[in-house]
């Protein structure tokens, strides 16, 4: 994410699908953070997590609503290997993108 051309941002739709499960804790605060700066005012954030409804998919919710994010859904699929899946709507208005920002370091 950190070489995004800066045209390309803020975006009305952010998809953060196979990501979450593969960051640091540090870096799910920073992420919640950016989305700000990569999704408008009004834009709407899809996050996935393999995770079940307790632990990490937790602090995502909860740092995606101290960023902003309204959750309009939350879905926890509790058979096999299905995901977590959750939707949330910015309600702020977006931050500047700076280029060459790290967002994250993915660990796998």
């Amino acid at each position: 994410m950190e070489r995004l051309a800066s045209g390309a941002v803020p975006a009305d739709l952010l998809l953060l699908v196979g990501v979450l499960g593969n960051l640091a804790a540090e870096d799910l605060t920073r992420i919640a953070d950016a989305v700000g700066a990569l999704a408008t005012a009004g834009g709407t954030v899809v996050w996935t997590h393999g995770g079940g409804p307790d632990g990490r998919s937790a602090v995502v919710r909860r740092e995606l609503a101290r960023a902003g994010g309204v959750e309009t859904s939350y879905r926890w699929l509790d058979h096999g290997d299905r995901p977590t899946v959750g939707v949330v709507r910015l309600g702020a208005d977006p931050h500047p993108f700076v280029p060459g920002e790290r967002f994250f370091t993915m660990l796998r």
